[in-house]
């Protein structure tokens, strides 16, 4: 199938102005927060089978988001304590992803104040672009980690209560996986299940 070429100059929405892609098909950017495989904001996952759900886990906690035959990752969770709320927001802070033998982690470093120019991506890779890395290992996965902050439009919205000193900068995810099994587990990994 051919796809026509973009030539038309394009910006990513407001709304995901750092965690989105041409799609070759429409010449339109998408937010990679909106398609399947994604975990973003106070976790918002959409899962393999293109349902969203919220997982919140709890600031200070690790959680499996996917688990399969030679293929694990973890994610450790922040958060912030909001007085007599239901719960605690919180936001994936790092990811652990191991497959066969090699590790990786990439995770967003702590900040008081947010600066799209200074890199707050931890990584134990080969250096990229400030603040997002895109790893891609064939016939596995491919895995898009930007390291974004919690706006005093979001905190103020939601009443987040930042305090100072941290803006609880935290990761968008986008996660494609290419042979995955039948028996796969974890928050997101069970999406992916043909049940």
């Amino acid at each position: 199938m051919a796809y026509p070429t973009c030539t038309a100059p394009a910006t990513c929405p407001k709304r995901c102005k750092q965690s989105c892609h041409m799609d070759c098909e429409t010449c339109k950017p998408i937010c990679d927060c909106n398609l399947p495989g994604a975990v973003c904001e106070d976790p918002r996952f959409i899962g393999g089978d293109g349902n969203t759900f919220y997982f919140h886990g709890r600031r200070g906690r690790d959680f499996c988001l996917l688990s399969d035959a030679d293929l694990h990752i973890n994610a450790h969770f922040i958060g912030s304590h909001v007085p007599g709320a239901r719960r605690d927001p919180t936001w994936v802070q790092a990811i652990a992803v191991q497959f066969s033998r090699h590790r990786l982690h990439v995770g967003a470093r702590r900040t008081a104040a947010w600066d799209d120019e200074a890199d707050r991506l931890a990584r134990r890779r080969e250096r990229q672009a400030a603040n997002g890395i895109l790893v891609e290992l064939a016939g596995v996965f491919k895995i898009t980690a930007n390291a974004v902050p919690v706006t005093q439009e979001d905190s103020r919205v939601h009443n987040y209560e930042l305090c100072d000193g941290d803006c609880l900068a935290h990761l968008d995810l986008a996660f494609r996986f290419y042979s995955l099994t039948d028996d796969v587990h974890g928050v997101l990994g069970q999406t992916y299940r043909s049940s």
